[in-house]
């Protein structure tokens, strides 16, 4: 039961580490470009992970990225 329980909090903070980047990305568009509609703001995958790996030592699984 406890490797259970540790695996799906791993799993809850990936994907707290991916929403934070991402809104933190997107924030930062907003600062930089006037007047930007959030349909036309879009990010890679692989820039979503570079930026969630700085907020946690652990490592980030792509799949939880993408869904």
């Amino acid at each position: 039961m406890y490797n259970f329980t540790k695996m799906m909090l791993g799993v809850e903070l990936q994907s707290t580490v991916i929403w934070i980047a991402s809104a933190i990305m997107t924030y930062e568009v907003f600062e930089e470009i006037e007047h930007v509609m959030l349909d036309d703001i879009s990010f890679k995958q692989a820039d979503i992970k570079k930026r969630a790996v700085l907020y946690t030592e652990k490592n980030i699984d792509s799949a939880h990225i993408s869904q």
